[in-house]
C-alpha cells in the first residue's frame, strides 16, 4: 500500500509493522502510465558496530587507547571528559552541583540525545597542571550531590571512545579493548556499550534557567522588586506613593509558551534615606494577582545603579546554582527573572532604562472658578520651618556642640578620651563654640559633653538628637530654602544656627600640646687632688688621763702587711718603730680618745676602727650624725 491511500489523520506504517490493514478508502481514477525511475548505484552495506570493552589497568600499566594516557600523578585521563546523565531532573541536579565548583562558563558544554541521555562535556584549561585533579573535583561533586555512577558517571578519552574516570573498581584507571568506530561517540560501561550518534547541541544557559528553585529565609529588602500584570501598575504607584515609597518602572511584553502578557517591572525603596521596605508594604503587594515579589539574589541594585549581569528571584526562594560560576553564561546588559510557575523564568537583553517616578504621576486640580490676581504679590509667600521633638532621644551621634563650659572640661579630660576618637573625629574652634564631628559613616562615643547631633537630610545638615524639621521638604529644596552654600556644614538648634566651613574641621589631635620642662642645668664634676691625710703631730700631743672603761675583748691582731698599708691610709707615711709594739696601740687608743673630747668625731672613730673598737666607733659616728642634723 503506498502512502496515498492512508487516511489523512493515519500515521504512516515504517518497515518494523508486518500487519496491513485493508484501505477504507473509495476507489481511486486511473493513474497515469508509469515511468520507471533511472537506475541508481545499490547502496552499500552498513559495516558492523565493532566490538568493544574496557578492562582495569594494573599499577604502572599504560593504556593502549591512544586517546588515554597517564598524567603526573598516575591517573588514566583523557583530553575530554563527559558526565553522562540520564533524565532532566538529574541533569538539573548535576549542573547545580557542578556551578558551585566548576566556572560553567568556560570549557563546559551540552549535548542532547534521543534515548533522554545528556552529556555534560568538560575541557580542563590548559594550566600546565596534570588534568586528574580537575577530574576528581567533578567527581567529588557529584559525589557530594548523591549522584550515583548508575545516574551521573564521568567519563575521560577523546572524540571517539569514552572509559569511565578511575573508582574503587579500578583505582588506577580504565583501558579500551578494541577500536571504537569512527563515527560517533562510544561511552564504555563496566556491563556495556553505549553508542552516541547524530548529537544535537544543546543550549547551557536554557539547562541552567530550568534549575529549580529551593525555598529560602526572606531578609528585609532594601530595594523591592516587583513583576505584575500592566493593568496593576496605577494601583501599584498609587499604594507605595502614599506610604513613603519611591519606584522606577519598566514596562515588558512577557511570553508565556504561545501567550504574550504586557508587565511591569518596579523597583521600589524607602523614600528620604536606605532603610528596608517596611514588611506591611510587602505583605499588602504579595496578595495581588498575578503579582510576584522578586530581590537581588547577586550585587544589590537601587534608583540610580544597576549590576551589568542583574539577577532577581523569587523572594522566600533561592536557586542552587553559584551565580558567579554561571554569571558569564548570561549575555552582558540583561536582566534574569527566576520565579516559580506560572511566570517561570526569563532572561530580558538589553532591557530599556526605568522610567523615574516623577515622569508617571500627573496631577490635575479641579476648581469652582478661575480667580485672578488685580497686581502681583509683593514678595514670596513665607514658609515657616521648625524643629519639633518628636523623635526618640536614642541613637547614633555624629556630632556634638559645645559651649564654653563644655570647651574647658574637654580640656581637662582631653588625655583621657579613647584612642579612637582621635582617628576618627574632627573639631572645628569658634567663639566660646565648638564643633565635634565624627568621619562619614561613623559614630562618637566616650565623650560626655555638649549636645548630642544626628545628620540628616541633606548629610551636611546636623539637628539635634531626637529633632526634625517640619514640614518635610525633599534636599533639592530644602537647602536653597535654608541658604546652605556649598562646602559648609549647618547646625540648627532650638536656639541658634551653626555655619560650620568644612576647612575649619581639624584632626581631634590637634588640641593635644606636649608643655617641655624647664631647662636642665649640668654640673660638670672633675678630677681635684686633696693633700695625703698627715697625722704625723699626734705623737706630741699631751697625754691625759682616760677614765676607766671596761676592756673589750680584744679582736684578734692584724697582720704586719695590713696594719702598714692601713697605717699608712691614717699616717699619710710609714709607720714608726713604736708602731710595732703593743705601747703604740695604746698611744692611738689616747689619741682618739683625746680626739672624741675634742669634737673631731670622725677621726676619732677612724682610730677606733683601726684599733677594731667597733662599740666606740659606732658611738662617735652616732654623735656626727645627731650634730649634722
Amino acid at each position: 500500500m503506498s502512502d496515498d491511500t492512508r487516511k489523512p489523520n493515519e500515521r504512516p506504517k515504517t518497515r518494523f509493522e508486518p500487519v496491513k490493514k485493508p484501505d477504507p478508502s473509495p476507489p481511486r481514477p486511473p493513474a497515469l502510465p508509469h515511468v520507471p525511475p533511472p537506475p541508481t548505484s545499490p547502496t552499500p552495506p552498513t559495516p558492523p558496530t565493532p566490538v568493544v570493552a574496557i578492562r582495569a589497568l594494573a599499577l604502572g600499566a599504560a593504556p593502549r587507547y591512544a586517546g588515554l594516557h597517564r598524567d603526573e600523578r598516575g591517573v588514566v585521563v583523557g583530553a575530554q571528559g563527559v558526565v553522562a546523565v540520564q533524565g532532566e531532573r538529574r541533569l538539573s541536579a548535576c549542573l547545580a552541583a557542578l556551578s558551585q565548583a566548576v566556572d560553567l562558563a568556560h570549557g563546559v558544554a551540552l549535548e542532547s540525545h534521543e534515548d533522554g541521555v545528556s552529556l555534560v562535556i568538560l575541557t580542563p584549561a590548559e594550566s600546565g597542571e596534570p588534568p586528574s585533579p580537575f577530574y576528581d573535583i567533578v567527581q567529588g561533586t557529584l559525589t557530594a550531590a548523591r549522584l550515583s555512577a548508575s545516574r551521573a558517571r564521568l567519563f575521560v578519552g577523546d572524540e571517539h571512545a569514552l572509559v569511565p574516570y578511575a573508582d574503587p573498581a579500578a583505582p588506577y584507571g580504565y583501558d579500551l579493548d578494541g577500536q571504537p568506530p569512527t563515527q560517533g561517540r562510544a561511552l564504555l560501561w563496566p556491563d556495556h556499550t553505549r553508542y552516541q550518534r547524530d548529537p544535537r547541541p544543546a543550549t547551557l544557559l536554557a539547562a541552567l534557567l530550568r534549575v529549580p528553585l529551593q525555598p529560602a529565609a526572606e531578609s528585609p529588602p532594601t530595594t523591592l522588586s516587583l513583576l505584575t500584570d500592566r493593568r496593576l501598575a496605577a494601583l501599584v504607584a498609587g499604594y507605595v506613593q502614599r506610604h513613603g515609597m519611591a519606584y522606577g518602572v519598566r514596562f515588558l511584553s512577557w511570553q508565556r509558551g504561545t501567550q504574550v502578557d504586557d508587565v511591569a517591572l518596579f523597583d521600589i525603596v524607602t523614600a528620604g534615606e536606605i532603610r528596608p521596605v517596611p514588611n506591611f508594604v510587602c505583605d499588602f503587594l504579595r496578595h495581588l494577582p498575578h503579582t510576584v515579589l522578586l530581590a537581588d539574589a547577586q550585587e544589590p541594585a537601587d534608583l540610580e545603579h544597576e549590576p551589568e549581569r542583574r539577577v532577581l528571584v523569587a523572594r522566600g526562594r533561592r536557586t542552587p546554582l553559584s551565580l558567579p560560576h554561571i554569571q558569564d553564561v548570561l549575555p552582558t546588559r540583561c536582566l534574569l527573572i527566576m520565579a516559580d510557575d506560572p511566570w517561570g523564568t526569563a532572561v530580558i537583553v538589553t532591557p530599556a532604562p526605568r522610567i523615574a517616578m516623577q515622569r508617571l504621576v500627573e496631577a490635575t486640580v479641579r476648581a469652582p472658578a478661575i480667580t485672578r490676581l488685580s497686581a502681583p504679590p509683593p514678595g514670596r509667600l513665607p514658609l515657616r520651618l521648625e524643629l519639633r521633638r518628636d523623635g526618640p532621644s536614642h541613637g547614633p551621634v555624629h556630632g556634638l556642640l559645645l559651649d564654653g563650659r563644655a570647651l574647658a572640661r574637654l580640656q581637662r579630660i582631653v588625655r583621657h578620651l579613647p584612642a579612637h576618637l582621635f582617628a576618627h573625629a574632627r573639631i572645628a574652634l569658634g567663639d566660646e563654640m565648638a564643633l565635634i564631628l565624627a568621619d562619614d559613616g561613623g559614630e562618637l562615643s566616650g565623650i560626655p559633653l555638649g549636645l548630642p547631633l544626628g545628620r540628616s537630610e541633606p548629610p551636611a545638615l546636623l539637628l539635634p538628637r531626637g529633632m526634625r524639621l517640619l514640614p518635610a521638604l525633599p534636599q533639592d529644596l530644602l537647602i536653597p530654602a535654608l541658604g546652605m552654600p556649598p562646602g559648609t556644614l549647618t547646625v540648627l538648634t532650638l536656639t541658634g544656627r551653626y555655619d560650620v566651613p568644612l576647612d575649619a574641621l581639624r584632626p581631634l589631635a590637634s588640641l593635644i600640646s606636649l608643655n617641655l620642662p624647664a631647662p636642665t642645668h649640668r654640673i660638670a664634676v672633675y678630677p681635684v687632688a686633696l693633700p695625703p691625710l698627715d697625722l704625723s703631730d699626734l705623737e706630741d700631743l699631751p697625754v691625759r688621763p682616760v677614765p676607766a672603761q671596761p676592756t673589750p675583748e680584744p679582736p684578734p691582731p692584724l697582720s704586719e702587711k695590713e696594719q702598714r698599708s692601713l697605717l699608712a691610709r691614717l699616717l699619710g707615711s710609714k709607720p714608726t718603730d713604736a708602731a710595732k709594739s703593743g705601747d703604740f696601740r695604746e698611744h692611738l687608743r689616747r689619741c682618739a680618745v683625746e680626739l672624741e673630747q675634742q669634737g673631731d668625731l670622725e677621726l676619732a672613730a677612724a682610730f677606733y676602727r683601726y684599733l677594731n673598737d667597733e662599740p666606740h666607733a659606732a658611738t662617735c659616728y652616732q654623735r656626727l650624725a645627731d650634730h649634722s642634723r
